[in-house]
């Protein structure tokens, strides 16, 4: 495993950034100006993460699919130098975001406050819970840079997660390992409300110049896939704007405890007693543990047959499990999620194992 690699070029062959036009290097410049101007002296150094776009194997990695995404050249850039003091103190380039102040000590974040420091201190947490830590060592300056859209579906906010858990990391003089940052970035992002399953994070960390990744989980692997000569992808922005993190309640999260339920019922229904249908949290994990080494086309003829069209209630899955609704809420919901009584079961696990499916397809077309 490698650790965070360390760049000294912005531009060329070796460097950041494909372009060449100064641009970059005019950008760093900006933010170093902008730097001393808030906190008297140069950045140490600069922490960067980029956002990505999602080839194929949309909202399966958190049912423990493969996905094959890959980075853009939009990143998230925070630059960082010590304090002399117990207080990480946080800016923006971005106006539109006023500065933040935090003892070291009272690192915490609350999802049902809304505030663009959540991420930031989402990555803090994130590297004192792998360290084991209850406040973090040293303070910090950092003020924060920004090229990827916010809400607009290239994962602003994993980047922001991911380059805030490097700074922290690099500040408090610990070492990680790529795939650390990784899965510690992924955890991250709970505490700002959202049940991620890692794709985001991965790609940002693990993606290298001119290739996607086929991305798997349990465990961590990134595997660079060439993607066919001549090849273009063309990124639009539609300006239509969906934050995450506000409408987690309704749509992402709703996702996960859908497909976290719908393996769990199928698993009682079709799987048991071979398989403990208590134990079995995502589709993939049931997949895997299936008799007889089914496709995804089979898994997804048997969602067909096995669960209904019609949104199921709490009550019938609660029936269905022998579980009180309660216990249902505690072991498969969660507070943001808890009230929902409409749930799509079928038509999540038929396009979990379908798209999943696709991912491999792609990858094959690609070879």
């Amino acid at each position: 495993m490698s650790d965070i690699p360390v760049r000294t070029k912005l531009s060329g062959d070796d460097g950041v950034y494909f372009s060449e036009d100064g641009s970059q290097e005019r950008r760093f410049e900006r933010i170093s100006a902008a730097f001393a101007e808030r906190y008297g002296r140069k950045p140490d150094f600069f922490a960067r993460a980029p956002g990505r776009v999602n080839l194929i194997g949309e909202h399966i990695d958190y049912s423990g699919y493969s996905v094959l995404p890959m980075a853009i050249e939009q990143d998230i850039v925070i630059a960082v130098c010590g304090a002399e003091d117990q207080v990480v103190r946080l800016s923006n380039t971005d106006a539109r975001f006023e500065e933040r102040t935090f003892a070291t000590d009272a690192i915490r974040v609350d999802p049902a406050h809304l505030d663009w420091s959540n991420y930031f201190l989402a990555g803090c947490l994130g590297v004192m819970e792998h360290a084991g830590l209850d406040a973090l060592p040293h303070g910090m300056c950092a003020l924060l840079d920004g090229t990827v859209p916010s809400g607009a579906g290239v994962s602003s906010s994993s980047a922001l997660v991911v380059c805030s858990t490097i700074a922290a990391m690099r500040s408090q003089k610990l070492v990680l390992t790529q795939t650390e940052v990784a899965q510690v970035a992924t955890k991250c992002e709970r505490y700002v409300g959202l049940e991620g399953g890692g794709m985001d994070q991965a790609i940002s960390v693990l993606g290298e110049r001119g290739h996607a990744a086929l991305i798997n989980f349990d465990p961590l692997v990134a595997t660079n896939v060439e993607l066919p000569a001549g090849s273009s992808f063309v990124l639009s922005n539609s300006l239509v704007v969906s934050n995450k993190a506000e409408t987690a309640a309704t749509n992402y999260n709703m996702r996960v405890v859908e497909c976290r339920l719908a393996a769990k019922v199928l698993c009682k229904l079709a799987a048991a007693p071979a398989v403990d249908w208590r134990g079995v949290r995502k589709l993939g994990q049931l997949h895997r543990a299936m008799p007889g080494a089914p496709s995804h086309r089979d898994m997804a003829a048997m969602a067909d047959r096995w669960l209904h069209a019609e949104p199921y209630t709490r009550k019938e899955l609660a029936e269905l499990l022998d579980v009180s609704e309660s216990e249902l809420v505690a072991d498969c919901m969660s507070p943001m999620t808890a009230s929902a009584d409409a749930l799509h079961l079928r038509q999540r696990a038929r396009h979990v194992f379908s798209e999943a499916a696709r991912v491999f397809e792609f990858k094959a077309v690609c070879e």
